[in-house]
């Protein structure tokens, strides 16, 4: 009786937290999601899709191969299509570090992946930055693009590595780590919001490549471009592009776009969203709770596993 209450309590739980977080994810499948880029591209921004089919058993190649093919069959549809899309992907999902055939995998992806966009791989705090680092240069494409933290930027040999490579997403949280970043923590107050995020575009002034940088609040967004036009330091430079995820308010990213910026809209899909939820879209209580169910959910695949 206690179980049947707490897996009712839990079902409930996830259909609220879905409830939330629903407007932030295009879909279950692709065609869907597809159906959402085309409709951001015809507003002339650009997009990065990625697939939300996460794997907690690395050795299990049925599923990697599954996630493989499925982000092969996204990069030929949007190139047959058209669509100004890059490609988000988590090396968890293909296997890593079990899986070796990672590294030719890959270039079969990069295959269709126009020229003017980029193929990234997702920061993952327990993958070490110079594996990642390492990783990317032994595939060595002008069209592969890392993640990384901006807590990164804090050590100088490190971020010279940074500076090293073409496509840099900066992405201003550490996943799961316990407790928000200075960022997160500073984001109620604008003004610290916004002196933070000037620090960071700071450090990568002398950066020549092409730049994302992931912002959780589109309103933050429009003051950090409005701030910078009225300190005149310049900034925020054409290499550099604001990526704001799916859901944020349609009238302040058209506001966003009029200052001549360059925008992207990062879009979510599929059936595992939870960990996507807890990582990137909820704060607070709701952040605690996401955590708890995605922590649960994980308990009970180890439990199936090791039957």
């Amino acid at each position: 009786m206690k179980c049947d209450i707490l897996s009712e309590e839990s079902s409930l739980l996830k259909k609220l937290l879905y409830r939330i977080i629903k407007k932030h994810i295009a879909g279950t499948t692709a065609a869907s999601a597809i159906k959402v880029l085309k409709s951001i591209n015809k507003e002339g921004i650009k997009t990065t899709v990625t697939f939300l089919n996460d794997l907690e058993d690395c050795s299990n190649q049925t599923k990697t191969r599954y996630n493989f093919t499925s982000y092969l069959q996204l990069s030929k549809e949007l190139f047959r299509l058209m669509i100004n899309s890059d490609i988000s992907i988590r090396l968890s999902q293909l296997g890593y570090p079990q899986n070796d055939g990672i590294i030719e995998d890959l270039p079969e992806i990069l295959k269709y992946i126009p020229i003017k966009n980029v193929l990234w791989i997702e920061y993952e705090p327990k993958f070490e930055f110079e594996k990642m680092y390492d990783f990317i240069k032994e595939i060595n494409n002008p069209q592969l693009g890392l993640e990384v933290s901006t807590s990164l930027l804090e050590d100088k040999s490190t971020l010279n590595k940074i500076m090293e490579l073409k496509n840099v997403k900066l992405v201003p949280f550490d996943y799961r780590n316990g407790n928000l970043n200075t960022i997160e923590v500073k984001i109620k107050k604008k003004v610290d919001a916004i002196t933070e995020y000037q620090r960071i575009l700071s450090k990568i002034q002398k950066y020549k490549y092409n730049i994302h940088i992931l912002m959780p609040d589109e309103k933050i967004t429009q003051k950090l471009i409005d701030a910078d036009k009225k300190t005149k330091k310049g900034l925020i430079k054409k290499n550099l592009t604001f990526e704001l995820l799916l859901g944020s308010s349609n009238r302040k990213i058209k506001s966003i776009k009029s200052n001549g910026v360059n925008l992207c809209i990062y879009v979510a899909y599929g059936k595992d969203w939870m960990e996507y939820a807890a990582n990137r879209l909820t704060t607070g209580r709701i952040h605690d709770i996401s955590l708890n169910m995605l922590d649960t959910k994980k308990e009970n695949v180890g439990d199936t596993i090791g039957k």
